[in-house]
């Protein structure tokens, strides 16, 4: 009886890390599909020298910026990657996290953004499919 409680007091204690990381992946695919849905409104059948171009230039742009750390961005860069597009959620808060230098509101707010930003790219593909209209009957 005492190992199952020591046990379980275990995995109380590694639930808040595993959640935190666990919540990343949310926050990719909900830009993701928030990045779908602009790419559907801003669509362009134009193709230059056999790829793409606009959104799919775009969006390598915002994952180029997201690979990098955040501290080389200047304090408003910062605040735009982690609250605005929280892109640096995604890639920097894990590691600040696991080295012990994400405040306890930073961390709060890794676990929010994902479900905040999913309530967004919700109600736009609602309003989205509400929009829609099929070329064909």
């Amino acid at each position: 009886m005492h190992e199952r409680h020591g046990d379980q007091h275990e995995r109380q204690r590694e639930s808040p890390c595993s959640d935190r990381i666990a919540t990343q992946p949310a926050i990719a695919r909900t830009l993701g599909l928030l990045a779908l849905l602009l790419a559907v409104a801003l669509v362009d059948d134009q193709v230059v020298a056999g790829r793409p171009n606009g959104i799919a230039d775009l969006t390598a742009a915002v994952w180029d910026f997201n690979n990098m750390p955040q501290l080389i961005y200047g304090k408003w860069m910062q605040r735009i990657g982690t609250f605005l597009l929280p892109v640096f959620v995604i890639t920097n808060f894990p590691g600040l996290f696991l080295m012990g230098e994400l405040s306890a509101p930073m961390a709060v707010w890794g676990v929010a953004a994902p479900v905040v930003f999913f309530l967004i790219a919700r109600a736009v593909w609602n309003q989205a499919v509400k929009n829609y209209t099929s070329a064909s009957t």
